[in-house]
């Protein structure tokens, strides 16, 4: 409905100079939100491709003697995230109150990362006295413990996470644990103890 208002009826600047404060935290709030969603994607899709040339070198791509290509599975992007999230759910199975079924609200407490990050530094903090209730406390602690004992980076902010709710960003956790997965699977992660790691931060 088409709604007509009379010159009397506009109102003035003055009048609405209390909205623009609003205005403008509502066009900040949006703009974040946009640059972190295009960050995850971003890096989502490096990520990808990183597993990808590892999953399909290029030696098996090679076409037969009468022209034709070999017959070389499509890289389907699903199948990383699943060998992502099984490896999640196998490094933390038998850790209390971690059911992790997901991207999004199995993290939204911070005990899933705690515990899939206690998992491989188990002297760095003691699981048991963490409490689900402390979503602050658990998501710094298993940032920090990361960063600091296995130099990943922190992707995730904790005011982000927090502010999300239960149901965080799916595809910027993924990029994190991708970054996790990839730094513990390594050929040189894999030969180094964590127990020297853990004399060298000190």
């Amino acid at each position: 409905m088409l709604r007509i208002y009379s010159c009397d009826s506009i109102p003035s600047r003055s009048s609405t100079r209390h909205f623009l404060p609003k205005r403008e935290a509502l066009l900040k709030s949006v703009s974040v939100r946009h640059s972190r969603s295009s960050f995850c994607d971003q890096s989502t899709r490096s990520l990808n491709s990183s597993f990808k040339e590892q999953s399909c070198p290029k030696s098996l791509s090679r076409t037969n003697s009468i022209g034709l290509s070999s017959n070389v599975k499509k890289f389907d992007p699903r199948t990383v995230q699943k060998m992502v999230l099984d490896w999640c759910q196998n490094r933390t199975r038998s850790y209390k109150n971690v059911n992790i079924t997901n991207f999004s609200s199995s993290w939204a407490d911070g005990l899933a990362f705690c515990a899939l990050i206690h998992s491989y530094m188990p002297h760095a903090f003691d699981f048991n006295k963490l409490s689900g209730q402390n979503r602050r406390y658990n998501l710094q602690l298993a940032f920090d413990v990361a960063y600091k004992m296995a130099n990943i980076v922190p992707l995730l902010e904790v005011s982000d996470m927090i502010s999300m709710g239960n149901r965080p960003d799916d595809r910027c956790i993924y990029t994190y644990l991708s970054t996790i997965y990839s730094k513990f699977n390594s050929v040189k992660h894999k030969s180094q103890n964590l127990e020297e790691i853990k004399e060298h931060v000190k």
